[in-house]
């Protein structure tokens, strides 16, 4: 026979070891909240390359800045480059150290901070269609102007020449790099016009349903196109006409 003291024993062994979570239902809840804090994911980085001219936006530095995810859940501050030639976000982990390629795939937009702005870059993940003349799904586009119809810049580099030159004995090819950024207009409904250069007439072509208004617009401001400060300018006016 089996002693009452014994039959308790027996009761609270079994309630442990079919319940064991119950126990340390407080901690596992804790562990539950960080597991589903948003966190960037992608592939070890290990691209390096031998040029003249820079491939990275800011000369390089790393910065702070957020990461908005598609799925509308914000990472932030985190050290983060943008390469400008492969056009990906790169992000340096502070816990393993370890440069990793985003998935751009999982990335809607994020932000640089920079010490001498008092706000942040943006810069957005656009899918482009064929009237905007890219070759590419989608690119980081720097947010330049944001209204009803938004301006962005594609900050891309390119190789615009090499050279060989002679190390260790062999000859290697050296490029160098070249900023020729592009400029797109973002109509609503994601209608993505690329800017083919800095003219008022390639604006009128986006707008032909409103040229002579934007015309007027233009000539009473006294403004002509010559740089990317003109075109801000521009695209803000014909916000307004819209």
């Amino acid at each position: 026979m089996i002693k009452p003291s014994n039959i308790t024993l027996l009761c609270v062994v079994f309630f442990i070891s079919v319940f064991p979570v119950s126990l340390k239902s407080q901690d596992s809840s804790r562990s539950i909240t960080l597991d589903h804090k948003p966190k960037l994911s992608g592939e070890v980085y290990n691209f390096s390359m031998r040029s003249t001219g820079e491939d990275y936006y800011l000369d390089g530095d790393w910065q702070r800045g957020d990461v908005l995810l598609v799925s509308d859940k914000k990472v932030r501050d985190k050290l983060i480059k943008y390469n400008t030639y492969l056009d990906e976000l790169i992000w340096m982990s502070e816990e393993s150290y370890k440069r990793v390629k985003v998935d751009k795939s999982l990335v809607k937009e994020f932000t640089i901070d920079l010490p001498d702005r008092a706000e942040p870059v943006v810069f957005k993940n656009i899918e482009m269609d064929k009237s905007s003349g890219s070759d590419k799904k989608s690119n980081y586009l720097e947010k330049l102007y944001k209204g009803d119809i938004s301006l962005m810049a594609h900050r891309r580099v390119t190789i615009a020449s090499e050279r060989l030159v002679s190390s260790g004995g062999s000859l290697h090819s050296l490029p160098r790099l070249r900023s020729r950024p592009k400029f797109y207009i973002v109509k609503p409904g994601n209608q993505v016009y690329e800017v083919e250069r800095f003219s008022r007439r390639a604006l009128y072509r986006i707008f032909s349903d409103k040229r002579s208004e934007i015309r007027a617009a233009f000539r009473d401001e006294r403004l002509r196109i010559r740089d990317e400060n003109d075109l801000i300018r521009a695209v803000s006016l014909i916000d307004e006409i819209l």
